[in-house]
């Protein structure tokens, strides 16, 4: 996940609380697996999103923006997130 000096003590808890969401996905799967059990929207790109903002110094683009997550000086950005665990299952790092 984050490397100690990207993340603060905001970084910490988000991570947590996401990890917690895929422990309880696996785990509602367990229970009934004739369910997905997936989505959440996009929160693993959001969370891609929140941790390479705050890493680069990047702006967040506005609500609504189009092709680009943010901006750097003049320039727009697009920020994508990579699924990487020792299973190949769990979460992200953001691609940079």
């Amino acid at each position: 996940m984050c490397e100690q000096d990207v993340c603060d003590a905001a970084c910490t808890d988000v991570q947590q609380h996401i990890l917690q969401i895929f422990h309880l996905q696996k785990r509602l799967k367990e229970v009934n697996g004739r369910y997905r059990w997936a989505g959440l929207g996009n929160l693993l790109g959001d969370f891609g999103e929140f941790i390479a903002i705050r890493h680069y110094g990047l702006k967040k683009a506005g609500s609504g923006s189009r092709d680009y997550d943010a901006t750097w000086r003049d320039q727009t950005v697009q920020i994508k997130v990579a699924r990487h665990s020792k299973r190949g299952k769990h979460p992200a790092k953001a691609a940079g």
